[in-house]
């Protein structure tokens, strides 16, 4: 009896706290819908020491008429706010976040956890990755804040290295870093404290992104070369392998560089991600490429792999390709959100060609304008332009569509072809 009234003080008491005590297990990708984090923003004055980083053009500009983003954060959650050159119709000052800040990170796993998201991979781009720069202590940071809140919210990490900029000999600078981010926080050692970390076929998950694109200068040798050093049931660092590859892998074709050498690194590792963001912009195109889904899985299936489709609420990448790709016509919301339509009908795509995962580009990408959280529908005036959030949706729509897809998968159930909307 005592041991009863102490087990239902104790739930009271989680309760009333408002936040989950610990994490729970995340044994398998199966069942989740995941999100990129790219987490990469920074400000004057958030200890990053890296200025407007991401916000500012690569000349260091970040005023009316220069800067990177398409789309404006919502700002009125955010505890900790920095003032820009920017101006709202009314005249105040428009404010940014830093996700250097543990608040700023603390709020978004807390927006996944209340909107059915289950967690996101890390980006961790291997120029980011090198020791000694300010960009690693950054994203270091970033990843330590990421860690505690999804602890905290019951949510799960998995780290993703991008290899764009991938050298000669950077196989062994990421299992070292990889190492040295395992060892913190006990990736293969539940009992350190953190049991937020996703695994998948009995082992951490590692995600490696970029590997057979026609555009990339590398070829496989060090891909290869990292996948054996991973893959080795010999070594501490054994693990599970997430890959990033182009849309067309299946036929090695259009995007891809059209080597065999892409199925073959494919059979070492555990789960194929395609990346699709721009393959398509419409009904028309989509419905198109959709086919590719379950002829994708029937594949992955017959080779004894997992598969995860992707997901992109829409397109935009004009304020930064003005300096990047100048004279060149890159049009401000390039592929239309049309508030929620265009994500939803790729989840449903998904989930019911029998997709048992989902990845989500991205969370936080506003560069591009693929983010998912909370978009301001009255971002600031003047020259530089800024795609608003439709109006006639709440400011966490996106976020809850996926959420919404989740339970689905989790379910074993189908999505309505119409997009849902929140009560």
């Amino acid at each position: 009896m005592k041991k009863i009234l102490f087990l239902s003080i104790v739930g009271v008491f989680v309760i009333l706290l408002g936040t989950d005590v610990s994490a729970k297990k995340y044994d398998s990708y199966k069942g989740l819908v995941m999100c990129g984090y790219q987490g990469w923003f920074t400000a004057p004055g958030d200890g990053a020491n890296m200025g407007w980083g991401h916000y500012a053009t690569r000349k260091g500009k970040f005023e009316p008429g220069q800067c990177t983003i398409d789309f404006w954060p919502e700002m009125s959650e955010y505890e900790i706010q920095y003032d820009t050159p920017f101006k709202y119709a009314d005249g105040s000052t428009a404010t940014l976040y830093s996700p250097h800040d543990a608040s700023s990170v603390d709020l978004h796993f807390k927006w996944m956890k209340e909107n059915g998201i289950d967690g996101v991979f890390m980006q961790r781009f291997v120029n980011n990755a090198r020791p000694g720069n300010l960009k690693k202590a950054h994203f270091d940071k970033v990843f330590d804040n990421a860690m505690k809140a999804a602890q905290k919210y019951g949510r799960t990490i998995c780290l993703m290295y991008d290899l764009s900029g991938l050298r000669d000999g950077d196989d062994q600078m990421i299992l070292n870093d990889w190492k040295e981010l395992s060892e913190k926080y006990g990736f293969y050692n539940r009992d350190k404290g953190y049991d937020c970390y996703l695994h998948h076929n009995g082992k951490p998950l590692l995600a490696i992104w970029g590997v057979g694109f026609k555009d990339r200068p590398y070829g496989y040798e060090v891909p290869n070369k990292l996948v054996d050093a991973l893959k080795d049931p010999d070594s501490p660092l054994f693990c599970s392998i997430h890959l990033g590859v182009p849309t067309y892998w299946r036929e090695l074709g259009r995007d891809t560089n059209g080597s065999p050498e892409l199925h073959e690194i494919i059979e070492k590792i555990d789960i194929i991600h395609p990346w699709t963001p721009g393959r398509y912009k419409d009904k028309a195109t989509y419905e198109a490429y959709k086919p590719n889904i379950a002829a994708d899985i029937a594949w992955a299936k017959a080779h004894g792999k997992d598969y995860v489709p992707g997901v992109f609420p829409g397109f935009s990448w004009h304020n930064n390709a003005i300096e990047e790709f100048p004279g060149k016509d890159n049009p401000i919301d390039a592929i239309p959100r049309q508030s929620g339509r265009f994500l939803w009908m790729q989840l449903e795509g998904a989930v019911n060609s029998g997709a048992e995962m989902i990845y989500v580009c991205m969370f936080d990408e506003i560069d591009e304008g693929t983010a998912i959280f909370k978009l301001s529908a009255t971002p600031p005036v003047g020259e530089s332009p800024f795609v608003k959030r439709d109006a006639d949706i709440p400011s966490n729509h996106y976020m809850w569509l996926v959420g919404q897809a989740g339970k689905a998968i989790k379910k074993g159930k189908t999505l309505p072809v119409e997009m849902p909307m929140q009560k």
